[in-house]
């Protein structure tokens, strides 16, 4: 088996658009959005390298958590949810890049966030290949609509297929992927 643990270094950090993974992988974009009485919302949307959604998922959370710890739990629940689907291969972008470099062991975190990157990095080892990156917003805006979405929730929602119409939008924004002049990058 194979193995490349967070290898890629800010991988696709000045795409505009989403891009596809390696030919054999599956790419997890995810993202957290902070809500008003102590609610987190986490979105997870995972595609293949032709950008055809295998699964999408979102769930709101109540807890007393900063950004940076909401961003390292979505992490983990994107790990968890592509393990129990079946997935070996797969690529993580987040657009938080404390946790990319947490994921990655490029920054060390003393707070309540290091405890999900702890059981990240002990899931890692399950994975016959897996990589962690940081992305700009605009490149994951897919997982960033369905934290949003997570807050009007009571409970975890997965979709393998109908998924909601503004998620549906963003993905097929994202077809086919295009780089953009540099001028036109997303801030």
């Amino acid at each position: 088996m194979e193995s490349q643990k967070g290898q890629r270094k800010g991988k696709g950090a000045g795409a505009v658009k989403w891009v596809p993974p390696h030919r054999e992988a599956y790419k997890a974009n995810v993202d957290a959005s902070m809500g008003k009485d102590r609610r987190r919302g986490v979105g997870v949307v995972v595609r293949n390298s032709r950008g055809e959604v295998r699964l999408a998922a979102c769930k709101c959370i109540r807890a007393d958590w900063e950004v940076d710890t909401t961003e390292a739990y979505a992490a983990l629940y994107a790990m968890k949810l592509c393990w129990e689907a079946g997935i070996r291969r797969l690529e993580l972008e987040t657009d938080s890049k404390t946790t990319a470099e947490a994921l990655n062991r490029r920054k060390v975190l003393n707070n309540y966030t290091s405890i999900f990157i702890h059981d990240a990095g002990e899931m890692e080892g399950r994975f016959d290949v897996i990589s962690f990156s940081h992305v700009r917003r605009c490149a994951n805006m897919a997982a960033h609509e369905l934290a949003r979405l997570a807050l009007q929730f009571d409970e975890e929602k997965t979709w393998v297929r109908d998924f909601p119409p503004s998620i549906t939008a963003v993905i097929e924004g994202d077809k086919p992927c295009h780089q953009l002049p540099r001028a036109e990058l997303c801030e």
